[in-house]
């Protein structure tokens, strides 16, 4: 009789299968916002590549038809095309707002081909280009003129 009553004791004291599996999944979704919160500057620089893909993108289709229209690649000034924004250049036809910070994005251009390049936000010191040699964005780790990438 004193062990049937020790046993009852001790079963009351206990934690069920059913109350340990909701602490376990509460304390699982608990650790995934943390690691979600964690990793945040890493998903935003990530994003911010995406959109600097995607402007160089935009920006390469925008010199590609200038040149298709006016059979020259505009002309540099200060890494932008010339007469970007002045409201009387042909760019401005083709070219509505430069992005991004002047200097972020910047343009190259030899008179047969020319190349736009970014700083990557995940990888500092990286680069993504795009050049009309190769017709595509590429990483380098070094910008120097509008054909190389390394």
């Amino acid at each position: 009789m004193y062990s049937h009553e020790l046993n009852r004791k001790m079963r009351n004291k206990a934690f069920t299968l059913i109350e340990l599996l909701i602490v376990v999944s509460i304390i699982g979704i608990l650790a995934s916002v943390l690691i979600s919160v964690i990793n945040y500057k890493q998903k935003k620089a990530i994003a911010e590549d995406a959109v600097k893909k995607s402007n160089i993108e935009k920006i390469s289709e925008s010199i590609e038809s200038y040149y298709a229209m006016e059979s020259k690649y505009p002309e540099v000034d200060s890494g932008l095309p010339k007469g970007l924004g002045d409201g009387t250049s042909a760019i401005n036809t083709y070219i509505n707002k430069w992005p991004g910070i002047a200097g972020q994005y910047v343009y190259q251009t030899d008179g047969t081909s020319f190349a736009v390049y970014v700083e990557s936000a995940e990888n500092p010191g990286y680069y993504f280009k795009y050049s009309s040699v190769w017709e595509q964005i590429e990483t380098c780790t070094k910008v120097t003129d509008v054909s190389s990438c390394l």
